[in-house]
């Protein structure tokens, strides 16, 4: 008999692979009702109130292009969704590997990276208002 560490990992291990296939069906099966509530979301205070776009603005139009897979469209509206969709993979593909016993990073872990990438989001967050075609 195997001991209770090695079955908790192999469960944990199996929960792994399915999680993906776990995700997607979720959100296929409820596509319809995310479809229905995202056109039923109130428009952006801030940008009724100032005439500018939040980084917020567009993340609704975004998401629904996404589940119509229609990538290009998603990127046009906000870049935020598709970046957390992004990460979110790699941080399931980290987590895959590392139920073979091997440690990988393909999130970076550095600061100067991290605040990088801040700064760049910050700077597109900014043009979009002043940049016609990053307009949502």
């Amino acid at each position: 008999m195997k001991p209770a560490k090695t079955r908790i990992a192999g469960r944990k291990s199996a929960l792994v692979y399915f999680l993906p296939l776990l995700g997607f069906g979720l959100v296929i099966l409820l596509r319809p009702l995310l479809m229905v509530l995202g056109e039923h979301l109130p428009l952006c205070p801030f940008n009724q109130m100032t005439g500018y776009y939040c980084p917020g603005c567009g993340n609704t139009r975004s998401v629904m292009a996404l589940l119509n897979f229609d990538i290009l469209t998603s990127l046009q509206y906000n870049i935020a969704p598709f970046l957390l969709l992004l990460t979110g993979i790699l941080g399931y593909l980290e987590l895959l590997v590392q139920c073979f016993g091997k440690t990988v990073h393909l999130i970076p872990r550095n600061s100067k990276v991290n605040f990088t990438l801040l700064g760049l989001i910050i700077l597109y967050y900014l043009a979009r208002n002043f940049v016609p075609g990053l307009l949502p």
